[in-house]
């Protein structure tokens, strides 16, 4: 190899090695690209499902409350809710306006029957609402449950999506390192051979002195490199 040889060697590994940077960047930035997509994803489908899972929070403590497990003031506040809603307000009278039309119908609007039955209609309508509030409560609980169930999968595909494409931005470096130590190696190994061409070309051989070079030296010189051959 000559000497025009071996400086292009050096300037095509440099060239090499500006290559690899170059294409371990781009592979390096569309991976981070990939996981910024599975984030913006996984934030996407939080979002979806956040009105479901909230919903299902909010259910568990009403149902607490109405059960009592949060404390017997958060249960009387819950019942009183029962009681003063819209809902539970106009199912009672509706209620009591039917049983005294039956009463008027039948001429017992002023007996003790009737008056019981209005008495009992209240207790008995809030055990109903009561049932199936805590119903509703329940359904709306399961809701949230599966909502929280569904992120949780997300998060975790996400988690392994972005630990995959965290792993290859890891080879990708790897692999860069190693193909430019292999350039370099090959570099420095064709700087060698030229000097190894080199001094060879000056030595007349692989380290032996040359016939022209012995001859210029002094009778004593010549004479010490006759007699350690193994040497020089």
């Amino acid at each position: 190899m000559g000497l025009f040889s071996a400086i292009a060697g050096v300037f095509a590994g440099n060239s090499q090695k500006k290559a690899v940077d170059k294409a371990a960047a781009a592979q390096t930035a569309a991976l981070n690209r990939g996981i910024d997509i599975q984030n913006q994803q996984y934030e996407t489908t939080r979002a979806d499902y956040m009105p479901y899972t909230q919903a299902g929070t909010q259910a568990i403590g009403g149902y607490g409350n109405l059960l009592g497990t949060n404390g017997a003031d958060a249960q009387s506040t819950a019942i009183d809710g029962l009681k003063g809603s819209a809902f539970y307000q106009q199912s009672l009278d509706d209620a009591n306006e039917n049983l005294l039309q039956t009463a008027s119908a039948t001429g017992g609007v002023r007996g003790g029957n009737t008056a019981g039955a209005v008495g009992q209609l209240s207790p008995a309508l809030l055990a109903a609402y009561y049932q199936q509030a805590l119903s509703g409560y329940g359904n709306l609980a399961q809701l949230g449950l599966g909502a929280t169930g569904s992120v949780a999968n997300a998060g975790l595909a996400n988690a392994n999506a972005a630990t995959g494409l965290t792993t290859e931005i890891g080879d990708t470096a790897a692999r860069k390192y190693i193909t430019k130590g292999g350039i370099n190696a090959a570099t420095i190994n064709n700087i060698g051979g030229f000097l190894d061409q080199a001094a060879s070309s000056f030595m007349g051989g692989f380290g032996m002195p040359s016939s022209a070079l012995v001859a210029g030296l002094n009778p004593a010189a010549q004479q010490t490199i006759k007699a350690n051959p193994g040497i020089f």
